[in-house]
Order: structure tokens, then sequence, then C-alpha cells
């Protein structure tokens, strides 16, 4: 198993203190330093610096389900997000969460049957037909899930209620937990972001590598898992096309067309006050050194032109091993749709039955 940091501390709410998943992350441990706080709270850690190996028990107060906020013009996939935890044990060049998050420590909000409770008003609501939902934006679903052990509370749940697709996001091969569940519903989909060996390395800092991800794909599809691939982001550098090409061969060479829910594919973008954070801390990416545009919403994207062949380039290669996987772009202009794919989808509707089937 890949690790990015080690956990040498706990801090815990003193609000979830008895919380059954407190107590059963605490009884893990015999030497960890744990310590009790008031409240997960920027102002009353402002002095803490070692917060890579810090893990935080904490209260979500606010909400865990969230619509994708997508971005203004573009198309969004009706997705729902679980805003579970904050923060990631990788560290990747390009992560939002350095702009979005003022807060850098390590998190897991706890209370889950509070999640479970939105979900279940969610559903009950019947203002949308499929849900879609998943674990990964703010945190990896995965890689502290052996002390973590939320799968062991996720899971259990969506297998009772198998009309909602529920996606674990990951960058890890850490699935030891899943090997207890049987995934007989068809609704539990682990999802790997996948790259290059060249941007893994280089951008994708302590995260597995490629065959490490594929392989405990291929693992998870013979449990009864569902499969989904993320291509995101897409980096534009010289000799991409051979080399993303040869991601969709491996990944067809570890896990058979009919276990993958979906793939997604997006090119890098950034907001735009997250290029000198990398240019201070990763001086050695060339990243953000490609011809970009700013977009309405203040991201740094490739121009159009790039986007498109990137995205035919990957669809036609990703086509010669099915054209029955679902494929969607993600946060991408309408016109970019029409030019890769001859059409623009209705999110409120065709991409509902697209992922429904």
């Amino acid at each position: 198993m890949t690790m990015g940091t080690e956990i040498k501390r706990i801090l815990i709410e003193q609000e979830v203190a008895e919380h059954p998943s407190v107590r059963r992350i605490v009884s893990q441990f015999n030497t960890l330093e744990f310590q009790y706080i008031d409240t997960l709270d920027s102002r009353t850690l402002k002095n803490e610096n070692d917060y890579k190996n810090t893990l935080v028990l904490a209260k979500q107060r606010g909400k865990f389900v969230s619509k994708c906020p997508g971005t203004m013009g573009h198309i969004c996939c009706n997705y729902y997000v679980v805003h579970n935890g904050m923060n990631c044990i990788y560290d990747c060049t390009y992560c939002f969460l350095k702009f979005y998050n003022n807060n850098p420590f390590l998190c897991i909000y706890v209370n889950k049957e509070d999640l479970f409770k939105e979900i279940d008003e969610l559903q009950a609501s019947g203002h949308v037909r499929h849900i879609r939902i998943g674990t990964g934006e703010f945190t990896d679903s995965l890689a502290l899930d052996h002390i973590t052990q939320e799968s062991m509370d996720i899971i259990p749940y969506f297998l009772k209620n198998p009309l909602i697709f529920v996606e674990l996001k990951t960058k890890s091969n850490n699935i030891e937990n899943l090997r207890r569940f049987k995934p007989t519903a068809g609704n539990i989909v682990i999802g790997w972001s996948v790259n290059t060996e060249k941007v893994i390395q280089g951008e994708e800092h302590y995260a597995s590598n490629l065959e490490a991800r594929l392989q405990a794909a291929s693992e998870c599809a013979k449990m009864g898992y569902k499969i989904a691939f993320h291509f995101d982001p897409i980096i534009h550098y010289e000799n991409w096309e051979n080399e993303y090409r040869e991601v969709v061969d491996k990944i067809f060479q570890y896990v058979s067309p009919d276990k993958i829910s979906w793939i997604s594919l997006g090119t890098l973008r950034y907001h735009k006050s997250l290029k000198n954070e990398i240019i201070s801390k990763f001086p050695e990416s060339t990243i953000i050194y490609n011809e970009t545009i700013y977009g309405k919403d203040d991201k740094v994207r490739y121009f159009k032109p790039i986007r498109v062949k990137i995205y035919r380039t990957l669809r036609s290669h990703i086509m010669k091993y099915s054209k029955d996987v679902p494929l969607y772009l993600c946060m991408e202009l309408p016109d970019v749709w029409e030019k890769v794919f001859g059409y623009c989808p209705d999110y409120t509707n065709k991409h509902d039955i697209l992922f429904a089937r």
C-alpha cells in the first residue's frame, strides 16, 4: 500500500470524543499522541505547523451533501458531492484545495449519521430520478481508510439503498477494507483518478503509481464493485498523445469494459490565484508554462482547440475498446461537447439517463 505521510498525532473535538467512530479509530493505536480541542478552527490552531502528520476528528456542522457547483456556462454532470472530510495526505501540484481551503489540516467528519439523514431526505424529496453521489472531492476517499475505516460506515448504508450510485474517488491502492463486503447491488463505484506516469511522478507527490491503482481497480472489479476512471487533470506536454493512449491501453488490460460505470475527461484548470502557489512550492513543475487563457470563472485553461484535440484523441482510443462505456467531459463548454461528441447534453435529462443505464 502506497502512503503519503505518516499520521503521528490525532486531534479530537470534545463534542465527538465519545462518538463510536472516534472510539474505533482511537482503539487502533497504543503509542500515538492524542489531544482534545474545543473545535476545528483555524484560529485556535494557527500556531500548529505539523498539519500533514496530524489527523483531526471533527463534527460536520454544515451540510454534508451539496450539488456539484459546476462552472457557469459549462456542462455539469448532475453529481452530488459529499463533504466528508478536508485535505489529503497526497500533495498534488494542481490541487484546488491549496486555493479553496484556509485550513490545512487533515480532517475527517465522523458524524456520518447526519450524512445518511441528508441523503434520505434528498431521496425522499423526489426532485431527482437518479442520484450519483461521491466522496473524494475534498479529501481522498481511501488513502486513510485503514485508519478512519470510513468505507465500513459508508458502504453498508448504500448497499441498503441500491437506487443511489455512490462513488469513492481515490489515487490510492488502499482497498483492504473493501474486501469485507459483497457489493451485489451494483451501485458501489470505486473511482480512480488516472494519469500518465510522467504526470504522476512529477505532479502527484506521494500518490500510488499507475500500476498500483490499476491493480487495485482490477481486484475491486473481481470483488463485484463497479469501477470508474477519471482522466483529470489531463496535462498537455510533449508526447502526451502516446502516453495517454498507453494509459487507456493499460486500463482495459486490467478492467473489462462491462465493469466500468463511467470514464470522465477533464483538462488542467486551476484558479489563477494558484499559479503563484505552484511557482513557490513546486518550482520544478512546468504545468503552468503552457499556452492558456483566463476563463470567465477566473480559472486558467488550455486554448479551446488544444482541449478539443485532447478529448477527441482519448475518446477515439477509448472507443476502440468499448463504445458502450459512458464517457463525459468534466466542466466543459457546450460547443466543446459539440466538437467532441457531435451533441451537447441537457444534463438534467440525458446525463441522468446515461449514468442510470
